[in-house]
């Protein structure tokens, strides 16, 4: 029988992470300032990092616990820097949910998303889609998984005329 407090220790623990890593207060009560990132659980952090590195860019912020040669959980980020727009990538406790993809997805953006595409096969991962003009002329999207299924849009935002 599933533990009914699990989620809700999840919870404190991912705030407790995020407090960790620096996330100012200064914000009225109930008003959200930014998004902070997102959470997945991962078959295995490394490999995951791995791809979000080498496909996407992204450097890793924080590995908890430090210092550890198999983190359970790896922060990452655009910048390296754990000050927005993370990935925390943590080891799954049990199966994955299958599907991973409709709005349980990854969603970046880029100013070339053929560059985008490029750097994902050169990375070694496979472009599943490129959608032409999908939010109008000069938009573009780029579609791809990672190593755990997870389904990521890399998105051109379109032409300002």
């Amino acid at each position: 029988m599933r533990n009914k407090n699990a989620g809700w220790r999840r919870g404190v623990a991912m705030a407790a992470l995020l407090t960790g890593l620096g996330v100012a207060g200064g914000v009225a009560a109930g008003e959200l300032e930014s998004l902070m990132g997102i959470g997945l659980d991962v078959r295995n952090p490394e490999i995951s990092a791995k791809f979000y590195r080498d496909a996407l860019g992204f450097e890793v912020a924080r590995r908890i616990p430090e210092g550890s040669a198999t983190p359970k959980t790896i922060a990452m980020s655009l910048s390296g820097k754990a000050d927005g727009g993370l990935i925390v990538l943590r080891r799954a406790e049990g199966p994955l949910p299958p599907g991973h993809d409709g709005f349980g997805r990854v969603i970046t953006t880029t100013r070339d998303g053929r560059a985008a595409a490029d750097r994902i096969r050169a990375a070694g991962y496979r472009v599943t889609r490129i959608v032409d003009n999908p939010n109008g002329p000069g938009s573009l999207e780029v579609w791809t998984r990672d190593p755990d299924g997870y389904a990521i849009e890399v998105f051109q935002p379109p032409r300002l005329p």
